[in-house]
Protein backbone atom coordinates (compact mmCIF):
# COMPACT_ATOMS: atom_id res chain seq x y z
CA UNK A 1 0.00 0.00 0.00
CA UNK A 2 1.44 3.32 -0.96
CA UNK A 3 2.41 5.90 1.59
CA UNK A 4 -0.89 8.55 1.83
CA UNK A 5 1.40 11.75 1.86
CA UNK A 6 3.01 9.82 -2.06
CA UNK A 7 -0.34 9.18 -2.94
CA UNK A 8 -1.51 13.28 -2.03
CA UNK A 9 1.69 14.38 -3.97
CA UNK A 10 0.37 12.52 -7.03
CA UNK A 11 -2.95 13.43 -7.21
CA UNK A 12 -1.58 17.32 -6.20
CA UNK A 13 0.84 16.77 -9.66
CA UNK A 14 -2.36 15.19 -11.67
CA UNK A 15 -4.67 18.01 -10.87
CA UNK A 16 -2.53 20.97 -10.58
CA UNK A 17 -3.95 22.36 -7.21
CA UNK A 18 -4.31 21.99 -4.04
CA UNK A 19 -8.12 22.35 -3.71
CA UNK A 20 -9.03 20.12 -6.43
CA UNK A 21 -6.34 17.04 -4.89
CA UNK A 22 -8.22 17.92 -1.31
CA UNK A 23 -11.43 17.39 -2.76
CA UNK A 24 -10.79 14.45 -4.81
CA UNK A 25 -9.01 12.50 -1.25
CA UNK A 26 -11.98 13.85 0.91
CA UNK A 27 -9.15 15.51 2.99
CA UNK A 28 -8.64 19.06 4.26
CA UNK A 29 -6.44 21.72 1.92
CA UNK A 30 -4.44 22.07 4.81
CA UNK A 31 -3.74 18.48 5.05
CA UNK A 32 -2.61 18.30 1.50
CA UNK A 33 -0.45 21.17 2.21
CA UNK A 34 0.92 18.84 5.31
CA UNK A 35 1.66 15.98 3.43
CA UNK A 36 3.26 17.45 0.86
CA UNK A 37 5.92 19.38 3.13
CA UNK A 38 6.58 16.15 5.18
CA UNK A 39 7.14 14.70 1.96
CA UNK A 40 9.34 17.72 1.26
CA UNK A 41 11.21 17.51 5.01
CA UNK A 42 11.72 13.76 4.41
CA UNK A 43 13.75 14.35 0.78
CA UNK A 44 15.41 17.12 1.93
CA UNK A 45 13.79 19.21 -0.82
CA UNK A 46 11.41 21.10 -2.33
CA UNK A 47 9.04 19.32 -4.65
CA UNK A 48 6.67 21.99 -5.53
CA UNK A 49 7.19 25.50 -6.54
CA UNK A 50 4.31 28.41 -7.37
CA UNK A 51 4.91 31.11 -9.82
CA UNK A 52 2.61 33.40 -9.57
CA UNK A 53 -0.43 31.43 -8.78
CA UNK A 54 0.88 28.46 -10.69
CA UNK A 55 1.53 25.17 -9.72
CA UNK A 56 4.44 23.32 -11.11
CA UNK A 57 7.10 20.53 -10.21
CA UNK A 58 10.37 21.35 -9.66
CA UNK A 59 13.20 18.53 -11.38
CA UNK A 60 13.04 16.87 -7.88
CA UNK A 61 9.22 16.40 -7.53
CA UNK A 62 9.12 15.21 -11.24
CA UNK A 63 11.33 12.74 -10.38
CA UNK A 64 8.80 11.56 -7.23
CA UNK A 65 6.21 11.53 -9.78
CA UNK A 66 7.91 9.00 -12.37
CA UNK A 67 8.55 6.75 -9.15
CA UNK A 68 5.24 7.09 -7.41
CA UNK A 69 3.43 6.49 -10.75
CA UNK A 70 5.21 3.52 -11.35
CA UNK A 71 4.42 2.59 -7.83
CA UNK A 72 0.75 2.46 -8.25
CA UNK A 73 0.86 0.89 -11.31
CA UNK A 74 2.86 -2.03 -9.51
CA UNK A 75 0.72 -2.21 -6.85
CA UNK A 76 -2.17 -2.61 -9.22
CA UNK A 77 -0.49 -5.07 -11.04
CA UNK A 78 0.46 -6.92 -7.58
CA UNK A 79 -3.37 -6.70 -6.61
CA UNK A 80 -4.50 -8.42 -9.43
CA UNK A 81 -1.69 -11.27 -9.46
CA UNK A 82 -2.73 -11.74 -5.48
CA UNK A 83 -6.34 -12.43 -6.78
CA UNK A 84 -5.71 -14.21 -9.80
CA UNK A 85 -6.93 -12.38 -12.49
CA UNK A 86 -5.50 -12.66 -15.91
CA UNK A 87 -4.14 -9.30 -17.01
CA UNK A 88 -4.27 -8.09 -20.50
CA UNK A 89 -0.58 -6.70 -20.95
CA UNK A 90 -0.95 -3.09 -21.71
CA UNK A 91 1.84 -2.59 -25.17
CA UNK A 92 3.18 0.28 -27.21
CA UNK A 93 4.20 0.57 -30.50
CA UNK A 94 5.78 3.25 -32.27
CA UNK A 95 3.74 3.63 -35.63
CA UNK A 96 6.57 2.46 -38.29
CA UNK A 97 6.94 -0.85 -36.11
CA UNK A 98 3.19 -1.42 -35.56
CA UNK A 99 2.46 -0.74 -39.51
CA UNK A 100 5.10 -1.93 -40.69
CA UNK A 101 6.53 -5.14 -38.70
CA UNK A 102 4.54 -5.87 -35.60
CA UNK A 103 1.67 -7.39 -37.86
CA UNK A 104 3.83 -10.36 -39.20
CA UNK A 105 5.67 -10.46 -35.93
CA UNK A 106 2.21 -11.10 -33.76
CA UNK A 107 0.00 -12.94 -36.30
CA UNK A 108 1.46 -16.31 -35.53
CA UNK A 109 1.12 -15.59 -31.98
CA UNK A 110 -2.59 -14.33 -31.55
CA UNK A 111 -4.25 -17.77 -31.50
CA UNK A 112 -2.09 -19.15 -28.83
CA UNK A 113 -3.24 -19.57 -25.40
CA UNK A 114 -2.67 -17.49 -22.83
CA UNK A 115 -2.60 -14.17 -24.98
CA UNK A 116 -3.89 -11.13 -23.13
CA UNK A 117 -3.15 -8.08 -25.31
CA UNK A 118 -4.05 -4.45 -25.87
CA UNK A 119 -1.99 -2.25 -28.38
CA UNK A 120 -1.81 1.34 -28.36
CA UNK A 121 0.22 3.42 -31.09
CA UNK A 122 2.20 7.01 -30.70
CA UNK A 123 5.43 8.47 -31.21
CA UNK A 124 8.58 7.28 -29.44
CA UNK A 125 8.65 10.24 -26.80
CA UNK A 126 4.48 9.80 -26.05
CA UNK A 127 5.48 5.48 -25.33
CA UNK A 128 8.39 5.83 -23.34
CA UNK A 129 6.26 8.93 -20.95
CA UNK A 130 3.18 6.32 -20.55
CA UNK A 131 6.18 3.54 -19.95
CA UNK A 132 7.37 5.94 -17.28
CA UNK A 133 4.03 6.91 -15.96
CA UNK A 134 2.48 2.97 -15.59
CA UNK A 135 0.26 3.66 -18.76
CA UNK A 136 2.09 0.96 -20.55
CA UNK A 137 3.65 -2.02 -19.68
CA UNK A 138 6.37 -1.62 -22.32
CA UNK A 139 6.54 -0.61 -25.98
CA UNK A 140 8.22 -1.16 -29.30
CA UNK A 141 10.05 1.85 -29.99
CA UNK A 142 12.87 3.25 -32.24
CA UNK A 143 15.34 6.22 -32.36
CA UNK A 144 17.68 7.45 -30.15
CA UNK A 145 17.00 6.20 -26.67
CA UNK A 146 18.48 6.06 -23.86
CA UNK A 147 16.96 5.81 -20.52
CA UNK A 148 18.52 4.55 -17.33
CA UNK A 149 15.23 3.68 -15.82
CA UNK A 150 14.27 0.91 -18.72
CA UNK A 151 15.33 -2.62 -19.99
CA UNK A 152 15.64 -2.50 -23.61
CA UNK A 153 16.41 -5.58 -26.23
CA UNK A 154 16.68 -5.49 -29.80
CA UNK A 155 14.17 -6.82 -31.83
CA UNK A 156 15.33 -6.38 -35.43
CA UNK A 157 17.94 -4.34 -37.22
CA UNK A 158 16.79 -2.10 -40.67
CA UNK A 159 17.89 0.33 -43.00
CA UNK A 160 17.02 3.51 -42.98
CA UNK A 161 17.73 5.52 -45.69
CA UNK A 162 16.09 8.44 -47.96
CA UNK A 163 13.46 7.65 -50.57
CA UNK A 164 11.80 9.91 -53.00
CA UNK A 165 9.24 9.49 -56.06
CA UNK A 166 10.17 7.12 -59.46
CA UNK A 167 10.56 10.49 -61.32
CA UNK A 168 12.86 12.24 -58.90
CA UNK A 169 15.84 13.83 -60.44
CA UNK A 170 18.42 11.96 -58.16
CA UNK A 171 17.23 8.95 -58.86
CA UNK A 172 19.55 6.57 -61.07
CA UNK A 173 22.93 8.39 -59.27
CA UNK A 174 24.68 8.97 -56.21
CA UNK A 175 24.25 12.21 -54.81
CA UNK A 176 25.94 14.04 -51.56
CA UNK A 177 23.76 14.76 -48.41
CA UNK A 178 24.14 18.79 -49.68
CA UNK A 179 22.22 17.47 -53.43
CA UNK A 180 19.40 16.61 -51.11
CA UNK A 181 18.81 20.42 -49.59
CA UNK A 182 17.49 21.85 -52.64
CA UNK A 183 14.52 19.91 -52.40
CA UNK A 184 11.28 19.58 -49.85
CA UNK A 185 12.02 17.50 -47.12
CA UNK A 186 8.73 15.83 -45.63
CA UNK A 187 9.10 14.07 -41.97
CA UNK A 188 7.68 13.13 -39.11
CA UNK A 189 6.60 15.27 -35.77
CA UNK A 190 8.46 16.20 -32.85
CA UNK A 191 8.64 13.24 -30.54
CA UNK A 192 9.06 10.82 -33.35
CA UNK A 193 12.14 8.21 -33.49
CA UNK A 194 11.96 8.34 -37.47
CA UNK A 195 12.55 12.00 -36.75
CA UNK A 196 15.61 11.99 -34.11
CA UNK A 197 17.32 9.72 -36.31
CA UNK A 198 17.21 11.98 -39.51
CA UNK A 199 18.17 15.40 -37.05
CA UNK A 200 21.14 13.44 -35.32
CA UNK A 201 22.34 12.65 -38.58
CA UNK A 202 22.30 15.86 -39.88
CA UNK A 203 23.79 17.27 -36.14
CA UNK A 204 26.92 15.60 -37.00
CA UNK A 205 27.05 16.42 -40.16
CA UNK A 206 27.07 20.39 -39.13
CA UNK A 207 23.57 20.88 -40.18
CA UNK A 208 19.80 21.01 -39.76
CA UNK A 209 16.59 20.27 -41.05
CA UNK A 210 15.99 23.83 -42.15
CA UNK A 211 19.29 23.37 -44.91
CA UNK A 212 16.28 21.62 -47.03
CA UNK A 213 14.14 24.13 -49.30
CA UNK A 214 11.21 23.29 -47.20
CA UNK A 215 10.00 21.26 -44.49
CA UNK A 216 6.67 19.59 -43.95
CA UNK A 217 5.77 17.54 -40.77
CA UNK A 218 3.49 14.88 -41.17
CA UNK A 219 2.27 12.08 -38.52
CA UNK A 220 1.14 9.87 -41.25
CA UNK A 221 3.58 7.61 -43.14
CA UNK A 222 1.04 7.20 -45.73
CA UNK A 223 0.36 10.44 -46.61
CA UNK A 224 4.47 11.11 -46.66
CA UNK A 225 4.52 8.46 -49.38
CA UNK A 226 1.74 9.88 -51.38
CA UNK A 227 3.31 13.20 -51.02
CA UNK A 228 6.43 11.90 -52.51
CA UNK A 229 5.01 10.15 -55.38
CA UNK A 230 3.43 13.62 -56.58
CA UNK A 231 6.48 15.86 -56.09
CA UNK A 232 10.16 15.73 -55.84
CA UNK A 233 10.01 15.66 -51.94
CA UNK A 234 12.40 13.67 -50.29
CA UNK A 235 12.06 12.25 -47.07
CA UNK A 236 13.85 9.69 -44.51
CA UNK A 237 12.42 5.98 -43.49
CA UNK A 238 13.16 2.72 -42.55
CA UNK A 239 13.21 0.16 -45.34
CA UNK A 240 10.33 -1.81 -44.49
CA UNK A 241 7.75 1.12 -44.40
CA UNK A 242 8.24 1.76 -48.15
CA UNK A 243 9.51 -1.83 -49.14
CA UNK A 244 5.76 -2.17 -51.18
CA UNK A 245 5.75 0.93 -52.57
CA UNK A 246 9.55 0.75 -53.94
CA UNK A 247 8.75 -2.87 -55.17
CA UNK A 248 6.15 -1.26 -57.23
CA UNK A 249 8.24 1.40 -58.55
CA UNK A 250 6.34 4.32 -57.39
CA UNK A 251 9.29 5.39 -54.67
CA UNK A 252 12.86 4.73 -54.70
CA UNK A 253 15.50 4.66 -52.52
CA UNK A 254 17.84 7.38 -52.99
CA UNK A 255 21.60 6.61 -52.95
CA UNK A 256 23.11 9.02 -50.95
CA UNK A 257 26.71 8.95 -49.16
CA UNK A 258 26.69 8.02 -45.41
CA UNK A 259 23.53 6.11 -45.90
CA UNK A 260 21.74 3.51 -45.37
CA UNK A 261 22.41 4.02 -41.38
CA UNK A 262 21.70 0.54 -39.82
CA UNK A 263 19.35 1.04 -37.01
CA UNK A 264 18.03 -1.00 -34.04
CA UNK A 265 14.04 -1.80 -33.16
CA UNK A 266 13.89 -1.79 -29.68
CA UNK A 267 11.28 -3.27 -27.26
CA UNK A 268 11.50 -1.68 -23.86
CA UNK A 269 9.77 -1.82 -20.36
CA UNK A 270 10.59 0.16 -17.09
CA UNK A 271 13.24 -1.71 -14.86
CA UNK A 272 11.37 -1.95 -11.52
CA UNK A 273 8.05 -3.11 -13.09
CA UNK A 274 6.38 -5.95 -11.13
CA UNK A 275 5.01 -6.79 -15.26
CA UNK A 276 8.64 -7.45 -15.77
CA UNK A 277 8.29 -11.45 -16.59
CA UNK A 278 5.44 -11.05 -18.23
CA UNK A 279 6.65 -8.55 -20.74
CA UNK A 280 9.90 -10.64 -20.97
CA UNK A 281 8.16 -13.91 -21.56
CA UNK A 282 5.57 -11.75 -24.58
CA UNK A 283 9.32 -10.08 -25.86
CA UNK A 284 10.41 -14.27 -26.11
CA UNK A 285 7.26 -15.24 -27.77
CA UNK A 286 7.68 -12.46 -30.49
CA UNK A 287 11.14 -12.68 -30.81
CA UNK A 288 11.08 -16.54 -32.00
CA UNK A 289 13.69 -17.20 -28.77
CA UNK A 290 13.27 -20.14 -26.32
Amino acid sequence: MLDSKLETFLTVARLGSYTLAANELHITQPAVTQHVRKLEEYYGCRLIDFTGHQLRLTAAGELLLRYGTLQQANERAMLEQMEGVSRTLRVGATLSIADYYLPALLGPHLGERGWGLSLQVGNTEEMLDKCARGELDCAFIEGMFGGEDFCRHVLLTEDFLPVAGAGHPLVGRTCTLEELFPYPLVLREKGSGTRAILETHLFQQGRTAQAFARVMECGSFQMIKEILKRTQAVSFLYRGVAQKEAEAGELVWLEAEGFPIRRPLYFAYPKNSMTRRSCEAFFRRVAGEN
